[in-house]
């Protein structure tokens, strides 16, 4: 059996028009897969930290809580924007928001007449940080009335008015080039102030990466909650929800049941599976994607300065589905042959020096050599930045499959040793190199 056998893999995936960069602003913007509350919806798996986040939206709009300001942080490409954008459509629809809520067993609700307004400072070069919002909330008279920034009592009439949440993205990156600054900060201390009083249905979820001392500074003022949306442990999730529509678990739990036979006769071999029960539970939660695979990936994505994080791991594994899934019955990290431009280009992301000479040995030295591939592109994913490399363990694991000789797998890892300039083993790890060789 393939993947393509056994998962119903996302039309979106398969047409190669997945969505990874969320342009909040495009929720004002008619045709953009960003104002289509019900297809955003769709694609959003609620991870820990995002219930998190809409329980502390619902409750104080419900007035159960005075804590209105909620700072979502997160590397770049992390998913902040897109958790703002599902907030947006869950508070513009409380019917098919309170649908959604139900369907994902949340026990939480939005009131029916809840406002919101989203503004993305950096893409739609907003001049200060509030003007986009009062206009978007209709409140252009109230806009008028405010002097040289809102104060504290004008941000709070807007939530005295309705129920009223506000989504601000890209706080900092703006910030850093913004005119009047002091205007621009205590702007926003008035705005989480306001979000902090009794009987003001206002809630206020900023972005930020963390980075900038004078904003951090300013929010931190009232002590809003601060959610990573970065290290949300349950990530694997997004990414199988995201790129599958459904799957057979049965077929699922046989093909992981052939893999662990494979494994358990070769424990020697892989000292790394210390409790072959949980491998089990893990492979069969992240199938089609291997474990080792998966847990790596995002390893390896958050290792990278101002790197694309969850949506970086989000767009590797869907090329792999879609180079792959017709041929595989596992993603291992085997899979990412550094010959196949689609999965090349990802790959350059993380270090294009080594792709290329992966690619160099491949094509010049490696070529008839069975599994060679394989061996380098698990060995490029255990390299990239100053990883020391991929365990002799852990390529088994990348490269082993049912049907599979570890004897000749063995045989040609030592032949691919022997003749690439790129690859070589440094105490005890096999890696990718920048420089050739000297053995």
């Amino acid at each position: 059996m393939t993947i393509s056998q056994i998962c119903k893999i996302s039309q979106e995936v398969e047409r190669n028009e997945l969505l990874t960069t969320v342009v909040l602003d495009g929720v004002y913007k008619k045709g953009t897969k960003e104002a289509d509350g019900d297809f955003v919806l769709r694609v959003t798996y609620p991870t820990e930290t995002m219930k998190v986040l809409i329980q502390q939206v619902t409750e104080k709009l419900a007035g159960k809580t005075h804590k209105g300001g909620i700072v979502v942080r997160g590397s770049y490409g992390s998913g902040k924007s897109h958790a703002l954008l599902t907030l947006f459509h869950l508070c513009a629809d409380s019917e098919r928001a309170n649908d959604w809520l139900r369907k994902w067993d949340m026990p939480f609700t939005f009131p029916e007449n809840v406002r919101v307004a989203a503004v993305q400072l950096v893409a739609e070069n907003a001049e200060n940080l509030w003007e986009f919002l009062f206009e978007r909330l209709g409140e252009n008279e109230l806009l008028s009335t405010i002097s040289r920034y809102p104060s504290r009592e004008q941000w709070a009439e807007i939530g005295r008015k309705k129920p009223t949440v506000l989504l601000i993205d890209e706080l900092e990156a703006w910030y850093e080039s913004a005119d009047e600054r002091a205007v621009q900060r205590n702007a926003l201390q008035n705005l989480m102030e306001a979000a902090e009083l009794e009987g003001v249905h206002l809630s206020v979820v900023v972005s930020v990466y963390g980075t900038n001392d004078e904003i951090m500074a300013v929010l931190n003022r009232t002590h809003p909650p601060t959610l990573d949306v970065g290290t949300a442990v349950d990530r694997w999730r997004i990414v199988r929800h995201r790129l599958l529509d459904d799957l057979d678990e049965g077929k699922a739990r046989e093909v992981v049941q052939k893999y662990l036979k494979v494994y358990e006769n070769l424990r020697d071999h892989l000292p790394q599976v210390q409790d072959f029960d949980e491998l089990r539970k893990e492979m069969e939660q992240r199938y089609p994607f291997h474990p080792h695979f998966l847990h790596k990936v995002f390893e390896v994505y958050g290792l990278i300065p101002r790197h694309e994080m969850t949506r970086g791991v989000i767009a590797l594994c869907a090329t792999l589905l879609r180079r792959r899934a017709r041929e595989r019955d596992f993603i291992l990290a085997g899979d990412l042959d550094a010959l196949d431009e689609e999965i090349a280009s990802d790959l350059r992301k993380l270090d294009p020096q080594k792709v290329e000479n992966a690619q160099k040995d491949l094509q010049e030295r490696c070529k008839d050599i069975p599994y060679a591939s394989e061996f380098l592109g698990a060995a490029l994913l255990y390299s990239v930045g100053n990883q020391q490399g991929i365990s002799e363990g852990e390529m088994w694991m990348a490269t082993l499959s049912p049907g599979r000789n570890i004897n000749d797998l063995r045989d040609a890892l030592e032949e691919v040793g022997r003749k690439a300039l790129f690859f070589e083993k440094q105490n005890g790890f096999w890696v990718v190199t920048v420089e050739e060789s000297l053995e």
